[in-house]
């Protein structure tokens, strides 16, 4: 069966590692932050979350991820202007809806389609959930919660913490007022 995992959580909760993870097949950490391959004793928030996914989750399921993170990268470095997020949202969005509309293509073929962005509230997760729902397919929310200390420490691409306390602010809030009939896993990454 074809799927959705939103993923949701500060800069520097895990959610790009977690994409790796998925991606890996077999379940082996990725590198964290360019710090060479993560220690499960190092790093176990990310074990427990792996295995939560083993319930949702086949490792034989075919994995694509959209962010809005792809649309600052320039020759593997990651560049970000600020004056672009509303473009590079549009553009992960659209490219999240080509990859729905796409999905008979695979040839029954089970795939995972993993939306990779903080996502820090009901708004922002909307659109992909309305989406996955028109097209009948199951969908979940994976809600990282951290740190924020520690994750704007963490974060791969320069997030200054007051950003990244913003979005832990935003995200906290949205738990209160989160829709009932919206799937959703809350994980602690610390």
């Amino acid at each position: 069966m074809n799927k959705v995992i939103v993923l949701r959580g500060v800069s520097g909760s895990g959610k790009s590692s977690l994409v790796q993870l998925l991606r890996s097949k077999d379940y082996k950490l990725p590198p964290m932050n360019g710090m060479g391959p993560m220690d499960p004793t190092v790093y176990p928030p990310m074990v427990r979350l792996a295995e939560a996914l083993r319930e949702y989750y086949d490792p034989e399921q075919l994995v694509l991820s959209v962010s809005a993170d792809d649309y600052f990268m320039r020759n593997g470095e990651y560049h970000f202007d600020p004056t672009r997020l509303p473009y590079a949202h549009g553009r992960c969005l659209l490219t999240y809806l080509d990859n729905v509309n796409q999905l008979g293509k695979y040839n029954d073929r089970d795939v995972l389609i993993v939306v990779d962005n903080t996502n820090t509230t009901a708004v922002e997760v909307a659109p992909y959930i309305a989406i996955a729902q028109a097209h009948r397919l199951l969908v979940h929310t994976f809600t990282l919660i951290a740190d924020p200390e520690k994750a704007a420490r963490r974060n791969k691409h320069g997030v200054p913490y007051s950003n990244v306390y913003n979005q832990h602010l935003r995200l906290n809030g949205s738990l209160r007022n989160w829709p009932s009939w919206w799937s959703q896993g809350i994980y602690s990454m610390e």
